[in-house]
């Protein structure tokens, strides 16, 4: 809540005593609109709570095999991109295991919706990629799976005009030094629309111990197929093999020096 502080400053001339007041306390228009926000985020929270309840859990066959892998284990995630904590979110009943993580995402939105949703874990509302440096990203509203920094594939994917914003991009090596207190991510998600390959340079694969990778490909023009080449050697060449799924597509990538269900 808005915190008042009052401060008097005094200063005697004779009898007479000069006071000022400073006061901290934010209008009280932002006020209301701060309360309806959070009202507006926890109706997302409940309204997204009951879709899951009611869907069919066995379209996402990813997620279940991410689910079955590490049935047994607790363990740390790292999500990019990762859109809605509740909402086609590969990392939710990790987190109702126990686990803990970190979420990024370029919208404001979704890391207010993750700091409700998972109070536990750490929220960064930051691009990630292959350099530290300011950014814009595209977007046409605030809540959307297909913003991205690649203004070309935002077009593409949702047929709209495309809106921009400056945010700051910090690499993955910069951001796990800084909050991750030991080397080991059990699971690494990427779904950084368009832009996964310069996420995936931007983290040393040989400094930190990742145990399983699921990373997005598109493929739909010449210049992202040769992406998704360069990731796949990439991938390779640091001893990730793909166990699941397709590449280009949704890949799930095993750290060889990791057994099937360490």
């Amino acid at each position: 809540m808005a915190e008042l502080v009052d401060a008097l400053d005094s200063k005697s001339n004779g009898s007479n005593t000069v006071r000022v007041r400073f006061s901290l306390r934010p209008p009280r228009k932002k006020i209301i609109m701060n309360y309806f926000y959070e009202i507006s985020l926890r109706l997302n929270l409940l309204k997204n709570s009951i879709r899951n309840l009611l869907k069919n859990n066995d379209q996402d066959k990813n997620k279940k095999f991410i689910e079955k892998y590490f049935q047994n284990k607790k363990g740390i995630y790292v999500d990019v991109g990762s859109y809605h904590p509740i909402r086609i979110s590969n990392t939710l009943n990790l987190y109702k295991r126990g686990w803990k993580g970190i979420n990024i995402d370029i919208s404001k939105k979704t890391i207010d919706l993750f700091k409700l949703a998972r109070p536990n874990d750490t929220n960064l509302n930051l691009a990630a990629g292959s350099k530290n440096k300011n950014v814009y990203f595209f977007y046409d509203k605030d809540l959307s799976m297909v913003n991205s920094l690649n203004k070309n594939f935002f077009i593409k994917m949702s047929k709209k005009k495309a809106k921009s914003k400056k945010i700051k991009m910090r690499t993955l090596d910069f951001i796990l030094n800084k909050f991750l207190r030991k080397k080991n991510i059990n699971f690494l998600d990427i779904d950084a629309e368009g832009n996964d390959y310069d996420v995936l340079k931007g983290i040393n694969l040989k400094k930190f111990n990742i145990e399983i990778i699921l990373i997005e490909g598109h493929a739909y023009n010449l210049n992202l197929k040769k992406k998704c080449e360069k990731m796949l050697k990439y991938l390779n060449k640091n001893n990730f093999k793909l166990i699941y799924g397709s590449f280009p597509g949704n890949g799930i990538f095993k750290n060889k020096r990791f057994s099937y269900n360490d």
